[in-house]
């Protein structure tokens, strides 16, 4: 599979008048043709920012994307950098929606709610693709019909309001797929959808992703999510990446003490075990983090998580890293290095 996405030692930071909040803090990403990444962590980690950094959309002021790149392949094969491109500029704007889609949190608040579903699907094809009116009203009935809404026809005539959260997000779905996008970002995709729906959301994220060849970074707090959907994982601790690796390496094998810790907190369906939550919380995002930024949460820790050292990417197994003094043993280099 050829490399359609990859993000370099990205930082994103925000500059307020409280302070420089470090939102993401050297991030390396990849996603190929036809692959799926699952970027996981808590809120408050710097998941949604990495994506809105690769989407362009964050609000600059105050934030800005201070080093790193983000290289993508378009269609026609040519690499972009878009971490050069204007955020409001043409090139981004011909990329955006396009080459590169984005399913938002929150289905009823991220459509609106003075136009019908058509109107909306219709807007992204007739400035992408050129349709008439007429045209992309129908293209929309079709994609609604991908994503399997029923009444598709009606459906494409009424307003978020009329419709359920389930269908809602559907309707989200098709508006991101209407140009075939190479890539497809969905944050959250699940939040706020009973889990009847939330299984079929996911069932129909990974039937269109293999129809199309898309490549697909699913962002969720939810590693049942993870497991269903996904073939490379990031963990995402603070603004960093803690651990990486194929999903099925890491969930038979966590490596950082962050990432067996979310395993801890998910509820089991047999057993009598209680629910074992992570203590504490994420630091102050304006507080400066010396050493590793997870060692006042963690079980391991030890003398030399209390340096001023930041813990390095640490290969332990077949493009496995984990960023843990506990694999920083003389024998192994950092990958960092």
């Amino acid at each position: 599979m050829k490399e359609l996405l990859r993000v370099r030692d990205l930082r994103t930071y925000f500059h307020t008048d409280d302070g420089v909040v470090k939102a993401v803090d050297g991030v390396d990403l990849s996603i190929s043709d036809g692959e799926t990444l699952g970027v996981v962590g808590e809120s408050g980690c710097g998941k949604s920012v990495t994506a809105r950094s690769v989407m362009r959309l964050l609000q600059e002021p105050p934030a800005r994307i201070e080093s790193g790149e983000i290289l993508f392949r378009k269609k026609n094969g040519e690499v972009v950098d878009i971490t050069k491109l204007k955020p409001h500029g043409s090139a981004m704007r011909a990329t955006r929606g396009n080459e590169i889609a984005m399913i938002f949190q929150e289905p009823m608040m991220s459509l609106s709610p003075i136009h019908t579903i058509g109107q909306q699907i219709g807007e992204m094809l007739r400035h992408h693709r050129g349709l008439e009116k007429s045209e992309a009203r129908e293209k929309a009935i079709e994609l609604l019909e991908v994503v399997r809404i029923p009444r598709p026809g009606a459906v494409v005539d009424s307003y978020p309001h009329q419709l359920s959260g389930g269908m809602c997000q559907r309707a989200l779905i098709a508006l991101a797929i209407s140009c075939d996008p190479a890539l497809l970002i969905a944050d959250e995709p699940t939040t706020a959808l009973d889990v009847t729906v939330q299984a079929q959301v996911l069932r129909l994220l990974r039937d269109i992703q293999r129809e199309r060849g898309m490549g697909l970074m699913i962002i969720t707090h939810d590693m049942g999510v993870i497991a269903q959907t996904a073939d490379h994982v990031a963990v995402v601790y603070f603004g960093k990446l803690v651990e990486t690796g194929p999903v099925a390496e890491i969930f038979r094998n966590p490596q950082h003490p962050y990432t067996r810790a979310l395993f801890s907190s998910i509820p089991k369906i047999t057993g009598s075990d209680r629910l074992s939550p992570i203590t504490g919380s994420v630091p102050d995002p304006y507080h400066v983090v010396r050493g590793c930024p997870f060692r006042d949460r963690c079980p391991s820790r030890f003398s030399r998580c209390e340096s001023e050292e930041i813990p390095a990417l640490y290969p332990v197994g077949n493009g496995h890293t984990a960023r843990c003094f506990l694999h920083a043993t003389s024998d192994v280099r950092s990958t960092d290095e």
